[in-house]
């Protein structure tokens, strides 16, 4: 049995490792698609999309519902899902199975949950969004070169992190809380649905859209942002407020692209669609949950000061990302550079972001 602190020792270590390959494999295929000469990837090995959602997304989320509600066998499930999940478009008998265990362990784990704490609406939604998760990595080909099955992964993790922010607001408000979790589990549904019988992704995408909305109106921080107190500093409030306002905005503008490339497809960007999600939504939303995270994972009660310019910084290399993903007709050179550079870029700026929080966390001890 793993003990706590042995747990938020080897859980950030992990994650780091997933986060650290996803990039590498990541940085490497985008150096090939814009003509450097470097060796080709290997044949069958995972794509990018695998590492980063079957793999770091999948297990952080997974990772941080495990330590919040404890269990011995808890910590095999992120992991086991993470690592099979990457590999899981291979097809390997024992590869499904394992990934199937670890589907099944999430769900008595969530289960589990909903009984201790009468949440069965979000245990019902996280289990449907991994399972839709699985469907999306275990189809032929995977993630690889399919805008449907890369945008219902994706919907699916912005599902997770939109329920994240409403799971303790709407229980208040019974009306609101049921027809939300009915879009939720619709939407889910949707997207796995769509992977498997692909018709068309606006329907799915017009709900997700409407929970965006929905929870843009009761997120927590957009409430209580402007109450300020002495317990409540002006600067963290209007960080938080600022953080999570621009990831809505981001998650906007993805659902907005992604019916756009269904209704014109010629209009629209594979990768504008997927950066706008990935980029801007997804990462925009862990760096302002980090500051809250990072010490949950430590076992620490501290109030971490983020650095504003390095996540503006990140901002600014999304939009010129996003620029490059749509001129790559009218520019192949402003393409080639805007992906190679801002690449370098993000990765630089996020790993500065989290090692300032990482620096701070090191200044308080650590907690029994």
């Amino acid at each position: 049995m793993m003990t706590g602190h042995t747990e938020r020792k080897w859980i950030p270590l992990a994650g780091g490792m997933l986060l650290a390959i996803a990039f590498l494999q990541g940085g490497w295929y985008l150096l090939i698609t814009r003509g450097f000469l470097l060796p080709p990837l290997p044949v069958g090995w995972p794509p990018h999309g695998h590492w980063m959602i079957g793999g770091f997304l999948s297990f952080l989320i997974m990772s941080e519902r495990v330590m919040v509600f404890p269990r011995r066998w808890g910590p095999a499930i992120p992991l086991g899902y993470a690592v099979t999940g990457v590999f899981l478009f291979i097809g390997h008998p024992l590869v499904r199975i394992i990934h199937g265990l670890a589907l099944l362990g999430w769900w008595v784990h969530r289960i589990s949950f909903a009984r201790e704490y009468a949440r069965y609406r979000q245990a019902l939604v996280e289990g449907l969004v991994f399972t839709g998760i699985s469907v999306t990595l275990a189809v032929p080909g995977g993630l690889r070169g399919d805008l449907r099955n890369a945008s219902a992964s994706l919907g699916q993790i912005v599902l997770l992190i939109l329920l994240e922010r409403l799971e303790w607001m709407l229980p208040a408000k019974r009306r609101a809380a049921t027809m939300t979790f009915l879009m939720f589990v619709l939407a889910s549904m949707g997207l796995t649905l769509n992977v498997l019988l692909p018709v068309s992704a606006i329907i799915p995408a017009g709900i997700l859209g409407l929970i965006l909305i929905r929870a843009f109106r009761y997120d927590m921080t957009m409430q209580s942002g402007f109450r300020r107190s002495p317990a409540n500093p002006a600067s963290v409030s209007s960080f938080s407020v600022t953080a999570i306002r621009t990831a809505y905005g981001w998650g906007g503008l993805a659902c907005l692209s992604m019916v756009a490339t269904e209704m014109f497809p010629s209009w629209m960007s594979k990768d504008f669609v997927i950066h706008s999600w990935g980029l801007g939504f997804i990462f925009t939303m862990i760096l302002a949950h980090a500051p809250l995270m990072l010490p949950v994972m430590r076992g620490q009660s501290v109030r971490l000061r983020p650095s504003v310019w390095l996540f503006w910084m990140f901002q600014l290399a999304t939009l010129i990302r996003l620029g490059g993903d749509e001129m790559a007709r009218a520019s192949l050179g402003f393409w080639r550079w805007s992906g190679m550079w801002t690449m370098v870029f993000h990765i630089m700026v996020f790993f500065l972001y989290i090692g300032d929080l990482i620096r701070q966390l090191k200044h308080h001890p650590l907690e029994a």
